[in-house]
This record gives structure tokens, sequence and C-alpha cells, in this order.
């Protein structure tokens, strides 16, 4: 089997050019099957509903929850597009801030409120199983990623569901160079999401940084013009419901966007510091990483094999600085913009097996993490430092999945499912109370 990180043994082959280009792409992981995928998603939907109904009983809620209580924040303006169509009011934020990829699936299936959510999950759950099939590793990559917190999102009227299978097929695409594929990809996430502003650029740097390839220039080319080909679609649907060609554009100011020096500390909205706060730290790991790689690139000539972990480390690290840079510091929403994407996953699983580390660079690491957060702001309370105390833990955590000793990853592992399983379901019911979680 084909390792998805890119190996030393590949560098050097490729350095002295006894592997093509064209060959050092990702392969299809043989010892990742559907059956074993299937197996894993039935294992967690079990498990998730066993702790929801329990949860349920146990905090007074209704198992079986109210129309009403899923079209909370995005969805609202969802079920709004999916209703009327668009709408412009120059005085304050419009729907024509949202893409039309959801709303309109949604208006040509005819499904109600809860209908649309399952039909949301069952599609998170098939773009899921090709995702594992060609970049999981184990049975402990599918569960613990299914069992993130705000992965609850695939089962609510939002666009999460829609936008990830797109994304999917888009990074097997570059796994596999096939541009058909890539093109389509883009121009379907670009329905789906405003994500041109990332995807462009990262599909520029993406073909510097991998390896040689004299149609890089047209791929450069084709991609972008996919990726805006969508966004074209987007102003035209737009258009002729509100009469406004730059809706999207001038109503981004009633949304706080727009490009200003970030003020300190971050922050976000509805006490999600640890959320939002935890994929910032991520965001900000994936751009060291892909400093290293473009400095490796410009010092040493060597190109990395892997365009599509190069792509959602780009991703990743872009969406986290445009956040910051166009937001003045707010973080609002970034935990559910990049986590459960498909980009994300393969960050996720390809940096956890990484490297083995020893207890002491976990302790360092744990060190950096926690004076991390003195970006967020002081801790003036004994309940902030213990919270941020316990995120810490949380998250080096993480750096024992790849540990020598069989009994520390399996325990790592069954206590973080465990602990994320917790978090999915109560977010999930915060959402249903109307309270703010991204």
């Amino acid at each position: 089997m084909e390792n998805i990180c890119c190996k030393s043994w590949r560098g050097k082959l490729a350095k002295n050019k006894i592997l093509k280009p064209e060959t050092q792409y990702i392969q299809t992981n043989s010892n990742i099957n559907y059956a074993l995928i299937i197996k894993c998603i039935f294992i967690n939907l079990c498990i998730l509903m066993s702790v929801y109904i329990v949860y349920a009983l146990c905090t007074g809620h209704s198992i079986i929850p109210e129309p009403t209580a899923l079209l909370r924040y995005d969805a609202n303006h969802y079920c709004s597009i999916k209703n009327i169509g668009y709408t412009f009011n120059d005085q304050y934020g419009s729907s024509v801030a949202f893409f039309p990829g959801f709303p309109y699936l949604w208006k040509l299936s005819g499904l109600g409120i809860r209908q649309i959510s399952i039909l949301n999950l069952f599609i998170f759950l098939s773009g899921f199983m090709f995702l594992c099939r060609h970049f999981a590793r184990n049975s402990k990559d599918i569960l613990l990623f299914l069992s993130l917190p705000v992965i609850f999102f695939m089962y609510v009227p939002y666009s999460e569901a829609i936008f990830f299978v797109p994304s999917v097929f888009l990074l097997i695409g570059l796994s596999k160079r096939i541009n058909w594929l890539i093109m389509l990809s883009l121009f379907l996430c670009s329905l789906c999401r405003s994500a041109a502003n990332i995807f462009v650029p990262a599909i520029i740097i993406t073909e510097i940084i991998a390896f040689e390839n004299p149609s890089a220039l047209k791929n450069i080319i084709l991609y972008s013009l996919s990726a805006l080909a969508g966004i074209f679609i987007v102003v035209v649907l737009q258009h002729a419901d509100t009469g406004q060609w730059l809706g999207f554009m001038t109503t981004q100011k009633h949304w706080e966007v727009g490009l200003r020096w970030p003020n300190l500390p971050f922050h976000t909205w509805g006490n999600m510091d640890d959320l939002d706060g935890a994929t910032f730290l991520s965001g900000i790991f994936c751009c060291c990483i892909l400093a290293a790689m473009f400095f490796r690139c410009l010092k040493s000539k060597i190109k990395v094999p892997d365009k599509s972990f190069v792509f959602a480390l780009l991703f990743v690290g872009g969406l986290t600085i445009f956040t910051i840079a166009f937001k003045g510091g707010f973080m609002f929403s970034l935990g559910r913009y990049i986590i459960p994407t498909a980009f994300f996953f393969v960050v996720f699983v390809n940096l956890i097996w990484q490297k083995e580390f020893t207890l002491r660079q976990i302790g360092l690491i744990t060190l950096c993490i926690f004076a991390f957060w003195l970006l967020l702001g002081s801790f003036v309370h004994i309940r902030i430092l213990l919270g941020y105390a316990f995120l810490t833990l949380y998250l080096s955590l993480y750096l024992l999945i790849n540990n020598k000793s069989s009994m520390i990853r399996n325990i790592v592992f069954y206590l973080l499912y465990a602990v994320n399983i917790f978090l999915q379901i109560h977010l999930f019911f915060k959402f249903l109370d109307n309270k703010w979680v991204g």
C-alpha cells in the first residue's frame, strides 16, 4: 500500500528521476475496503443514536426534534432561498451571502425539514465512503473523524454535506491527476460555498510546489476557470432574483467581512473560543508545514508528489488566514468551515500518523499549545484557565495516537472517541436550543 504522506524514499527517487511525475500519485488504499468502511459507519451510527437517546432523556429534550428547532441561523436563510428565492437589501445582511447549491437541491427534492436533514446525512456518508477508500489508513481514522463534534452539521439543514461530496472527488482527482474530475469538482464546490477565493490561489500554489508538469500552466488556467465558472453561475442566479450583480459583495459588510487589521485577542461568538480556537491552531500549524514545504522546494528543488495533501493543507491554512484577515480577528464559524470537510480529513490522517512523539516532545508541544491560548485572551478566571487546560490536554492526546505502545494507542483512541461523541451530541442539542455553536 502506498502511504498518503510524502515519504523520503519517494522524494529521493523523484530527485534522481527514477519515477516519472505522472506515476507519483496516490493509489487507492488496498487495506481499506467498502465493507470495513460501512461497518465503521454502522457502528458509529449505533453508538451515536444510543448516546443521543440517553442525552435527550436525561436533559428532557424530545427524541424527535421539532422541524422549527432544526431551522437555526444559516438554515433559516437556506429555507428562505428554497421557498422564495434570493432577496437583497442594502441596509442589512441578505440571503445573497449564501450560495445556491444546497437550497436549490432542497427545493428540487421537495423534502421537508427533517427529511432534508436525513438526506444530508446520507449524502455525507456516501461521499465519506469514497474519501475513506482512497485516503483512510485504518478504522480509527474513520471513527475518529465521524466522532468529531462539529460533524453534526452534516445532519442539519446546512450546506456542509453538499459541499463535502464534490470536495471528496476534487481530492481524488488531484491525487490521480484526472483533469476533468478536478474541473467538475471545482465547479460544483463553487456552487455550494464561497470557496473560490481559497481554491484559486490554492490551485496555483499546488501546481508550483507539486511535481514538475509541462501542463502546469494549462492546469492552473483550466482549474481556475472552472472555479470561477461556478461563481459566475451563482452571480447569474442571484441577479435573476434580485436584479443585483454584486449583491454578494455588497452584503458582506453587514456580515462584518472585509479586509482589515485583526484585533487582538482573537475572539468568536457564543463562547465557542475552544472550538474555533482549536481550529485556528490547526490552521496555523498547516501554514507552518506549507512554509517548510515551499522553502524545501526553493532550496533543494524537491517537489511534493501528493497534490491532494498539498491542496488540503492550503485549504485549511488559507481559510484560517483569510478568516482572520477579513473578519478583523473574529474566528466565528471557523470550526464549521474547516473541520467537517474532506480537506481536513486528508490533513488529519496524514499528520496523526506522521510521527511517533516522545514524552519529552509531547510535553514541550503541550506547553506551546497552552501558551497559544493567550492569543485568545488572558486567563482572568480560574474557570477559563481550567477550560484551556482541559482543551490542551484533549488536543495533546492526539499526539499519542501513533504511540509505539498498542495499549496506549487503544486507550487514547477510545477516550478521544467517547469524548468526541458526547461533545457532538451536546453541540447538536445546543443547536436545537437556538444557541450559537458555529
